[in-house]
């Protein structure tokens, strides 16, 4: 599949026009959303780097690739007092993004009788605490293409552990989600379409109180679909993900100890693999 369609001129121009695709001064406010308040590196001249802010708070961060149309990755911290308010809401319609133009990146519509379901990269439910802050996580740059399937199990699986951890240890979880690897075909009509992922993965990370981190990193091909499929055989390395998604992760992750029982529970044994 080659991304000649995705990155046409225009792309470029329109980009350029907003401003989107520049180094954005407001996205330091959203460093509190990455462990050591250090965001991966290595922008690519495509990428728009996006800080979702909620009454001059932050509330998650994006790294959109505009030709792809998916989030290269996101972060966002959940904490306690967070957790302790999530709750079911009513879900809203997916929207464009009024932080970039229309045609840098997909829409509703792209994936209508497409295979594949609006896959958040930030939960909605992780957002629940607002309903502003809810209807934000429904921005279709906070959007990847997903079997639903997959959507509703081993990746909402691993969701829900690191939820029911933040609330029964009284931690504050910090996670990045990500994407990698075209999938071969487009979905979508132009200029709206948007590349499948081949893999998504996960980061999680906790704090001690003498500074030390804890890191959980799991890596799932998207056709991991089968009823039996558990996120805990999906477990991997902060390294072998960086490798594979070509994502310069801060140095703190890369120290950390990997997959503390005491918090995420029993893992797999291996370093799982996704490329």
């Amino acid at each position: 599949m080659s991304l000649s369609r995705l990155h046409p001129v225009w792309l470029a121009v329109a980009l350029a026009a907003s401003g989107a695709a520049a180094a954005d001064d407001g996205f330091s406010a959203c460093l509190t959303m990455f462990p050591g308040e250090e965001a991966p590196s290595g922008r690519d001249p495509y990428d728009a780097d996006l800080c979702k802010m909620l009454h001059g708070e932050p509330v998650f961060a994006v790294r959109y690739d505009t030709r792809r149309k998916w989030p290269d990755w996101t972060a966002h911290r959940l904490t306690r007092d967070h957790a302790g308010r999530l709750q079911s809401r009513a879900r809203p319609r997916f929207y464009p993004d009024a932080a970039l133009p229309n045609v840098a990146q997909t829409r509703d519509a792209t994936f209508t009788r497409s295979g594949f379901s609006r896959g958040h990269l930030v939960p909605a439910h992780d957002l629940s605490w607002d309903g502003d802050a809810y209807r934000m996580s429904f921005a279709l740059t906070n959007v990847a293409a997903q079997i639903q399937a997959f959507n509703a199990g081993a990746w909402l699986d691993m969701e829900n552990a690191y939820r029911d951890a933040v609330k029964r240890l009284d931690v504050p979880v910090w996670s990045i989600s990500g994407v990698y690897g075209d999938g071969g075909r487009l979905v979508g009509e132009p200029p709206y379409e948007t590349v499948p992922p081949r893999c998504f993965y996960k980061i999680l990370a906790t704090r001690h109180g003498d500074g030390t981190w804890d890191v959980l990193a799991a890596v799932f091909p998207f056709d991991d679909t089968a009823s039996t499929a558990d996120w805990r055989n999906r477990v991997t390395s902060v390294s072998r993900i960086a490798e594979r998604s070509g994502v310069r992760f801060p140095e703190i992750l890369a120290a950390a100890r990997l997959n503390a029982e005491p918090i995420w529970g029993r893992t797999g044994d291996g370093i799982a693999d996704c490329r």
